[in-house]
């Protein structure tokens, strides 16, 4: 078979797969959205029994050191948290909704755990006061990645100095 013959058997081929194959709509996605919406309130914790424990994974992801002071004891850096948890009000049947498997809403849209970073040169870190993006699963998991520059304090130990190594 000639290149022209291969190139013109991949291309029906592919034509072929991307016909059967759908991809949601914006239909669907509107449809998950008024779904999971519906009669939400992001002030009530996200479990049907209220005396549950609501599992919260945090983890920070480092995008810089953008300061580090070793006199006043100031670090700053740039980066995100990555939070998650699950939210049994907000799932959804994927086959029911054009096999749409997530969402991204605005955090302020959402319940949000309160964490508050304690060890901040100056002043208190709100995370849900940080404007932010978070991703709804159709199972109920929630990923949250609220970002800023965070400015906090880091005791400096020159013991060993000049080979000195800091843990914040």
């Amino acid at each position: 078979m000639t290149s022209e013959g291969v190139m013109f058997v991949t291309l029906l081929l592919a034509l072929m797969i991307s016909a059967t194959t759908s991809s949601p709509t914006s239909k669907d996605v509107k449809d998950v959205y008024s779904h999971i919406f519906n009669g939400y309130d992001k002030w009530v914790r996200p479990v049907w029994n209220q005396s549950d424990v609501v599992t919260v994974t945090l983890s920070f992801k480092l995008n810089s050191i953008n300061e580090f002071d070793e006199k006043s004891q100031k670090l700053v850096l740039a980066g995100w948290f990555d939070a998650s948890w699950s939210d049994e009000s907000q799932t959804w049947n994927k086959s029911d909704f054009g096999d749409v498997s997530h969402v991204s809403v605005d955090g302020s849209s959402i319940w949000l755990p309160q964490i508050a970073l304690i060890n901040t040169f100056g002043r208190v870190n709100i995370l849900s006061q940080l404007a932010s993006t978070a991703v709804i699963n159709f199972n109920g998991e929630v990923e949250w990645f609220p970002g800023d520059s965070f400015v906090v304090t880091c005791e400096v130990d020159v013991t060993y100095y000049p080979f000195d190594t800091q843990q914040c």
